[in-house]
């Protein structure tokens, strides 16, 4: 990780720091509002029993003021963990990365779903109006609905072979779970909106790489790492 990465990396994390402490208004040379919450559940199906997974984050909007000199005026943070779900004596996360397309003709982002899906992106419920094409979607905040999840719409979901390496990651397709878990499949997948607190996990003392900085992480595609920003 260069320079600039970690610099960027670290600022970002203290601005979610605060977001998750409860600030708002000004943080620094940038002022951040908290725009919405919202829950994602998942329920997993065995062949003896269900699991019930859920997540609850919030969506941010960090803007700098003029006076700062950068180029990116600015982003939109989202708090919340990544979810260990134990399955046979294995570990499934429920990732908070979501997927991005890119357009076929010119290989720009593309809002209209029209192009090569890839790893990228924070998930939040942006994703799936954009992947359904809708060019005028609600205003999630003050949106009430409760918006079922197609296997394809869903937060991508990570194994690895040794949780002590996080080169050992590996993303897996929501309807290739029982390749991984025999006999595990999706059911019902919802997100809607929730005023919850935060879901607060132990995927750190999992995945304690996550807490050294200068770690070397492998690239998933498109500058996206197994990170903070993937776990939270």
């Amino acid at each position: 990780m260069n320079d600039r990465m970690l610099a960027n990396s670290i600022s970002r994390r203290a601005v979610i720091g605060s977001l998750l402490a409860g600030a708002s208004g000004l943080q620094g040379c940038a002022e951040v509002k908290d725009l919405y919450g919202f829950r994602l559940d998942v329920r997993l199906h065995l062949p003896n029993r269900h699991i019930d997974v859920h997540a609850v984050r919030r969506q941010a909007e960090v803007r700098y003021y003029d006076w700062v000199p950068t180029a990116n005026r600015s982003y939109s943070p989202v708090s919340g963990q990544a979810v260990p779900v134990d399955i046979d004596g294995r570990t499934l996360f429920i990732t908070r990365t979501g997927f991005q397309q890119w357009s076929d003709k010119n290989h720009r982002f593309s809002y209209y779903g029209d192009g090569e899906r890839v790893i990228g992106s924070t998930w939040t419920p942006e994703i799936i109006y954009r992947d359904r094409r809708l060019l005028f979607p609600p205003d999630w905040g003050s949106s009430g609905e409760i918006i079922d999840i197609q296997p394809h719409e869903m937060p991508a979901l990570a194994v690895f072979d040794d949780t002590k390496r996080p080169e050992t990651i590996r993303i897996i397709p929501p309807n290739n779970l029982g390749d991984e878990f025999p006999g595990l499949r999706l059911g019902r997948c919802t997100v809607r909106p929730s005023a919850e607190k935060t879901s607060k996990t132990d995927v750190r003392e999992r995945l304690p790489w996550l807490n050294e900085q200068n770690r070397s992480l492998p690239d998933l595609g498109d500058h996206v790492y197994p990170d903070e920003d993937m776990f939270g």
